[in-house]
């Protein structure tokens, strides 16, 4: 199950709240406010969808686990697109607008966790592949499952089934493993607080959430 936050300014100290939530085992997305809740993609078949997230600019990302596909929805509920590149369980998803120097937003980059191809892929706003992590590469990860990319394009993943997180630059080029010490069993979720640079990691089959300080 995956979520993500809107929040909007709609008067002094007044915000308001929406939810979005891929609520997997019942193959449905989910828009949740202060008044309603509202199915989107009725005319999608979702086939337990697990990573969502929001660009700012009207349109979710959902990683459609077991269609192996990526779906882009608008907030009115329209197919924007359906993206596939041999997905095997997509699964975590993170979203940044790239914005020039007048505040345009010019590009965005897409990051999803491949799941069963043991792979990150990184998209372009057309859905294009402009760089992959793992796979058939060096680097040997097994079944990853959380992403997040911070202010200053560091990537951070939850390797699964190896019982670690990596760090990777912007390039894909490996900079820190934690998880040496057996600090991990099954890391899946993980966050940065870009502020305080507190890592968060939901280290499922301890029942555990670790934190991390200082971790740059």
């Amino acid at each position: 199950m995956g979520i993500a936050l809107q929040v909007s300014e709609i008067g002094e100290h007044e915000y308001d709240l929406n939810i979005y939530l891929s609520d997997r085992n019942n193959d449905r997305v989910l828009k949740i406010t202060p008044d309603e809740i509202v199915e989107l993609g009725n005319d999608i078949e979702f086939n337990k969808p697990t990573g969502i997230a929001l660009d700012g600019e009207g349109r979710i990302y959902v990683t459609d686990t077991n269609n192996d596909r990526l779906i882009i929805l608008n907030t009115d509920s329209s197919l924007v697109k359906e993206i596939k590149h041999g997905f095997n369980k997509p699964t975590g998803i993170y979203v940044i607008n790239i914005i020039d120097n007048e505040g345009k937003v010019t590009d965005k980059e897409i990051y999803i966790t491949d799941r069963n191809n043991d792979r990150l892929v990184k998209l372009n706003a057309n859905g294009e592949i402009t760089m992959t992590i793992g796979g058939s590469q060096p680097v040997q990860l097994n079944k990853l499952m959380g992403v997040y990319v911070n202010e200053q394009g560091y990537i951070y993943l939850t390797d699964t089934n190896n019982d670690r997180v990596l760090k990777f630059d912007e390039y894909g080029n490996l900079m820190m493993t934690l998880g040496k010490d057996g600090d991990f069993n099954k890391p899946i979720g993980i966050v940065l607080n870009n502020s305080s640079s507190i890592l968060y990691v939901v280290d499922r089959n301890n029942d555990s959430i670790k934190i991390f300080g200082e971790v740059k």
